[in-house]
């Protein structure tokens, strides 16, 4: 049920984890708990069936203008600023010099496992 919802509704981000039993509770005097390979491979479904719906939403946005709040320098490359879209999509905006808390418009070109990667633009 949970991978169905999790496919209807289409979040852009989930926190997920296996299930552990919490000394004390209810539920740990409950009989019938699963065993780790079953939660596991769960898991590993719920994971893989988020992970292609975000894949494709960050798909959807390569060619878009997008509004970005810029966060800060990437800690590794040069020249190349970090930002969130008014998604809260995390974006590296290569050949910017803006500083944090800086709007810019920007061009999204690539799409990553976790992020986006783009251009600054004038289009917005």
């Amino acid at each position: 049920m949970t991978v169905e919802g999790v496919r209807k509704i289409r979040f852009d981000l989930i926190y997920s984890f296996k299930y552990s039993t919490r000394p004390g509770t209810r539920a740990a005097d409950y009989h019938g708990h699963l065993s780790e390979s079953v939660k596991s491979e769960r898991l590993k479904i719920l994971l893989g069936t988020q992970g292609k719906i975000v894949r494709e939403k960050f798909q959807a946005l390569v060619g878009t203008c997008q509004e970005v709040l810029i966060e800060g320098n990437h800690h590794r490359k040069v020249n190349t600023a970090t930002g969130r879209t008014r998604g809260n999509h995390p974006v590296f905006v290569k050949n910017s010099s803006k500083k944090a808390g800086d709007l810019m418009s920007v061009l999204i070109t690539k799409a990553n496992q976790n992020s986006l990667e783009a251009e600054p633009s004038s289009a917005i």
